[in-house]
């Protein structure tokens, strides 16, 4: 994994005007590889001139919730009683899978479905030498600064989106995923790549290619809008809003919807 004192390309931010006024910003994450540090100073400055935050999920649950929100999470993370990963592999393909996912215990492995191991697969071959997520640190700052923060969306509708996407990945996913991880996680890598030069058309385009393309992106970013534009009046402050920068890229993006009401959305932080 390349590491970068600061990206090479334009950031993932534009600015929203109307009528000459600066109304709010837009900030397109990556959600794995590169680290917030590595962030050019345009971010830090939009962010430090912003006085309300538009986050895309809120991890936070009440304690009643987070009891049965564990208990689905469990059901649907782990394998039926009685049967184990080991099972459907070889032992070559096991020992392979143990060492990959090291230091998470066999035991644990043995009990995962195979669309939460392939995840884990994907999270360890784009790990980050560093440890400042991208989307945390926003959050973190936010709250240092007791910024006013609006959530699109909960933990239980991101869940279900996340089971939804995965689960379709089987015992053979796995077994490719354990053969080559390197080239099962190239898609995601090529992602990191294209952020950080700042190929926002090769952004645009790997995403279209994600299967159900409306419903994880278009359908949500229609459901954002009337909260972005409420944002944007200015009745909070100026806002900052921040999702997964393919949120932001292409036709049926956050950017492509407030330019079709009349804003005036310009990227900024182009590569000197």
């Amino acid at each position: 994994m390349r590491v970068f004192s600061r990206i090479p390309g334009p950031s993932c931010l534009w600015r929203v005007m109307q009528s000459g006024t600066l109304r709010g910003y837009l900030f397109g994450t990556c959600h794995v590889g590169i680290d917030a540090g590595e962030l050019r100073d345009d971010v830090f400055e939009a962010f430090a001139e912003a006085d309300h935050l538009f986050y895309e999920v809120d991890m936070r649950f009440g304690l009643t919730s987070s009891f049965s929100l564990a208990w689905e999470a469990a059901k649907m993370l782990k394998l039926p009683k009685g049967q184990k990963v080991s099972q459907y592999l070889s032992p070559v393909e096991w020992r392979r899978l143990c060492k990959i996912l090291y230091p998470a215990k066999p035991w644990l492995i043995a009990r995962m479905r195979p669309w939460v191991l392939v995840a884990m697969v994907l999270k360890i071959q784009t790990h980050h030498p560093k440890t400042s997520a991208m989307d945390s640190s926003i959050l973190r700052g936010a709250h240092r600064r007791d910024m006013r923060v609006t959530y699109f969306e909960d933990t239980n509708f991101q869940l279900k989106l996340l089971v939804d996407a995965m689960t379709s990945l089987d015992f053979d996913d796995l077994r490719e995923a354990i053969a080559d991880p390197w080239g099962y996680t190239r898609e995601a890598r090529r992602l990191i790549d294209c952020y950080a030069v700042g190929d926002f058309e090769g952004i645009a385009s790997d995403a279209l290619n994600v299967p159900d393309f409306k419903r994880y992106f278009t359908d949500r970013n229609e459901a954002w809008m009337p909260l972005i534009i409420e944002g944007l009046s200015g009745v909070w402050g100026l806002p900052f809003v921040s999702a997964g920068c393919a949120h932001f890229v292409g036709d049926g993006s956050v950017v492509d919807m407030l330019q079709g009401d009349g804003f005036d959305c310009r990227l900024v932080g182009e590569a000197t």
